[in-house]
């Protein structure tokens, strides 16, 4: 019951750490878990020592034991997943779970010890209650918060720079402006419109990844001539967007599917460009990543035809490995990469960066591209940045190539998520409620806990 209430001034500390989303997030569970854990872990043995009053028994008694625990597991594994998580917040369900651990402890006992215990609950619940939706995001209101099978889904609204951000586990995943424009927030969205440049009669997008549908928006509104088709994988993220994010209902031209991108693309037609947006700072799903899946995207392209993707990391450093592992991969299939950053910074620093590689076996070169952008959208100050941001790409920084067999995405992604990033940004959430007033409440709860074992003996 005391876990709700404690996470903010546990997860407020460990934040002042610079932990990383790994680390932070162990020691948190830990810190967080370990008793709970620990005081559930002795059930088993006690049950046990309840049942068996023969030694001969107590063989046959632990293995039925263990098996409804077991059972239990399992169950519970998939009634978690499936039922409570889609429907409710963590925050409810470790609540329930507190009050179902208590009730069932209550069967069998004593009056006085029944209302001693049911007492001390409705202490505890008194701060629980007090800090419901007492977390708020710095400069920001929340408009809508829920838990998905995949994610929490958050959306915030920034009244003061007119944006309204939808983050997926705390982390943005994408913005748009509340104004009704279709223009970017990112700098990486933007330079999604780079495919023009290598393919100047792109018709037919796919993104494979949706969130907030930022760029199919602008690819919809800027591009009349080109047809649009997403897959998201998380049905609940799809809602959301047609909610808060204005997607058009009556867009012909616009196809929304929901499921893996992968297991999309087998079945899917061909495409003059397909957008990889799926990646995140703290995840990746490493079938997107692999050599065979770079093989199925380039089957569904048609002749000249481009694949980008949004890849987080540095150009040098740890933080770079996954990056030039993807380079290596993509380049295993396609005869020419490029790579472009969204921050003119130094190459530790890690961003947002954007790869591009294309079917044709002539290389689009600097001119060819500059070219191209500038008939495409005849403004000579954007095609200037987009060339600022080009690198070149066809040697890799290693030999490292990802395959379904082998892909070490999240050992390659640790550095990245152990590294103080900010390029999109995350969900800068505080406690609206006293660090000191939630210590007290922890004295307060270990009082009430002394004093009812001392009046129950």
């Amino acid at each position: 019951m005391l876990v709700p209430v404690t996470t903010p001034l546990v997860l407020e500390i460990l934040g002042g750490f610079n932990l990383g989303n790994s680390i932070g997030s162990l020691l948190a569970s830990v810190v967080l878990l370990f008793a709970p854990t620990v005081s559930l872990g002795m059930v088993s043995p006690y049950a046990v020592k309840l049942c068996v009053d023969d030694v001969v028994k107590i063989g046959g008694v632990s293995g039925g034991l263990s098996s409804i625990n077991t059972v239990g597991s399992i169950l519970g594994t998939f009634f978690t997943t499936f039922v409570l998580i889609p429907r409710f917040g963590t925050r409810e369900i470790i609540s329930s779970l507190g009050v179902m651990l208590i009730v069932i402890s209550l069967i069998g006992r004593k009056g006085r010890y029944v209302v001693t215990v049911l007492c001390i609950v409705a202490v505890l619940m008194i701060p629980n209650t007090l800090i419901m939706g007492r977390l708020g995001t710095i400069g920001s209101s929340p408009v809508y918060s829920a838990s998905s099978s995949y994610s929490k889904i958050t959306v915030v609204e920034n009244e003061g720079q007119g944006i309204r951000t939808l983050y997926l586990a705390e982390m943005t995943q994408s913005a748009m402006y509340m104004n009704g424009s279709t223009k970017l927030v990112f700098r990486y969205t933007d330079l999604f419109n780079l495919g023009f440049g290598y393919n100047p009669n792109i018709t037919r997008v796919l993104f494979i990844g949706g969130g907030g549908f930022s760029s199919p928006k602008q690819f919809l509104s800027d591009y009349p001539w080109v047809d649009v088709d997403v897959v998201e994988i998380d049905p609940k993220v799809v809602d959301v967007a047609y909610r808060f994010f204005e997607i058009p209902t009556a867009e012909p031209r616009l196809t929304v599917s929901v499921g893996d991108g992968r297991q999309f693309l087998e079945d899917a037609g061909q495409y003059d460009m397909i957008v990889l947006d799926a990646y995140s700072p703290t995840y990746i799903p490493f079938h997107l990543m692999t050599v065979e899946f770079q093989e199925m995207v380039r089957e569904h392209l048609n002749a000249g035809g481009v694949v980008i993707s949004n890849i987080i990391g540095s150009l040098v450093g740890d933080t770079s490995e996954l990056l030039w592992a993807e380079v290596s991969t993509v380049g295993a299939v396609f005869p020419h990469v490029d790579l472009y950053r969204t921050k003119e910074t130094l190459g530790s620093v890690v961003q947002n960066m954007v790869l591009i590689a294309y079917k044709s076996t002539e290389p689009v070169s600097g001119a060819i591209l500059r070219s191209n952008l500038i008939d495409k959208f005849g403004d000579t100050k954007r095609v200037t940045s987009y060339m600022k941001a080009r690198i070149g790409a066809d040697t890799p920084e290693t030999e490292l190539i990802l395959s379904d067999n082998y892909a070490p995405v999240d050992t390659l992604l640790n550095p990245v998520t152990l590294n103080a990033y900010n390029e999109q940004g995350t969900q800068d959430t505080e406690s609206m409620i006293s660090p000191y007033l939630i210590v007290a409440m922890w004295v307060l709860a270990l009082g009430i806990l002394f004093g009812a074992s001392t009046y129950l003996e």
